[in-house]
């Protein structure tokens, strides 16, 4: 997620936005990467640590063992579903506004 805060800054320095402005769409960038961080991780078991304590969890409730072809099969379309609803929530919240 760091990497992406640098990338971010880069990108709304390029718009002019000079430090201490108060700009929504640089706003909405910090906050998407955030977000994204959270959401983008649903996809694959590696992607955030807790979808690992989940696979461990239910092979121990199960006795069913998950393989990484399985969790994503099934992350991936949860991932894409939540990654639309969260935009469309923080458009809602924090509307971008054109100068």
């Amino acid at each position: 997620m760091g990497i992406f805060v640098g990338v971010v800054l880069k990108v709304i320095e390029a718009q002019g936005v000079k430090k201490g402005d108060k700009s929504n769409p640089a706003r909405d960038l910090m906050i998407m990467i955030a977000a994204g961080a959270g959401v983008g991780g649903f996809g694959t078991p590696i992607g955030v640590a807790s979808n690992m304590s989940a696979i461990s969890m239910m092979e121990s409730a199960t006795g069913k063992s998950v393989n990484f072809a399985q969790w994503t099969a099934v992350g991936y379309p949860v991932m894409f579903v939540t990654v639309i609803l969260t935009w469309g929530v923080l458009m809602l919240l924090f509307p971008p506004h054109h100068r």
